[in-house]
């Protein structure tokens, strides 16, 4: 589902094809600032970032296959990303790693988060649902990679707000958090 940014925004849907979801696809999306007359340079860049920084984390069976680029006057997608490198058996579909957003602002409407499958074996789990050992700093340090490396290039993520009277807010503070989400309720 894309949004129609604003101009001078990209809304970006990572799409997982694979059969270890029900429905066959799953989706992270995020919104970014992107000025105009870069869109190509933004697409290549967000491509390259994925390919360096998080692909390796994914499973073989559960990646991102494709990214869906919603720009104020035209979508493109791309297809083509590199399979998953980590091979094994992973945790359930619905087992995410969640990470989670803050703008400059008070309030929830400066807060975001993003569900991402495909990241957890079982065993990186312990039975209160905290990730064991250092599987969230690698998370923590790969994700920071991702937006250090799209920050340097001057595109940014940032809080779309349901409020059209308020711009979107550039996200200044990433984190992975310690405990998974499951999306259970969310799955029903």
């Amino acid at each position: 589902m894309t949004v129609i940014p604003p101009d001078g925004y990209c809304s970006v849907d990572i799409i997982f094809d694979s059969s270890v979801f029900n429905s066959g696809i799953a989706y992270v999306t995020q919104m970014w600032k992107v000025d105009e007359g870069v869109p190509g340079e933004f697409v290549n860049a967000f491509g390259v970032a994925m390919e360096t920084n998080l692909s390796p984390l994914f499973f073989q069976d559960c990646y991102p296959t494709r990214a869906r680029f919603g720009f104020h006057d035209h979508l493109e997608e791309v297809s083509g990303y590199n399979d998953g490198e980590n091979g094994g058996a992973h945790a359930l579909p619905s087992t995410c790693v969640l990470t989670k957003y803050n703008a400059l602002g008070r309030g929830r409407q400066y807060q975001g988060r993003n569900y991402w499958p495909g990241l957890l074996q079982d065993e990186e789990v312990a039975d209160n649902g905290l990730l064991n050992g250092t599987k969230q700093e690698n998370l923590q340090a790969a994700f920071t990679a991702f937006y250090t490396e799209m920050g340097s290039l001057d595109f940014h993520p940032v809080i779309y707000h349901r409020n059209s009277d308020l711009d979107p807010s550039r996200i200044v503070s990433m984190t992975v958090e310690p405990k998974v989400a499951t999306q259970r309720r969310r799955l029903r």
